[in-house]
């Protein structure tokens, strides 16, 4: 998959749903998939990718309250368990952003 979006990257997001589609049993929790997160993560995508988007940590604010609220909706849905993936995603963006910056601007020791 990475390697037929390395010459055009945009095109990832497509063939991660069509890899998801091939891989995942026709049904309901497809369905669901299909009908509640995946529009959520694309609005998300392409408000990100915006020019005038400036403040992604908003954006990212925002996304994360959006899944908690479908996440609250879905507890025992096999849904759940594709919005807790992102959750964790969220958070594992935001440690490694943290892990970067104090790589980058070290604390003074006096």
């Amino acid at each position: 998959m990475l390697a037929a979006a390395r010459p055009d990257p945009s095109r990832l997001p497509a063939l991660w749903r069509q890899g998801w589609r091939q891989r995942c049993p026709p049904g309901p929790a497809a369905a669901q998939v299909e009908r509640q997160l995946a529009p959520l993560l694309a609005a998300h995508r392409q408000a990100f990718g915006a020019p005038e988007a400036v403040d992604g940590w908003a954006l990212r604010r925002a996304l994360q309250a959006r899944l908690l609220a479908l996440w609250r909706r879905t507890p025992v849905e096999p849904l759940a368990a594709f919005v807790w993936l992102a959750l964790r995603a969220l958070e594992a963006e935001q440690l490694r952003a943290e892990l970067v910056t104090r790589a980058a601007f070290p604390p003074r020791v006096h």
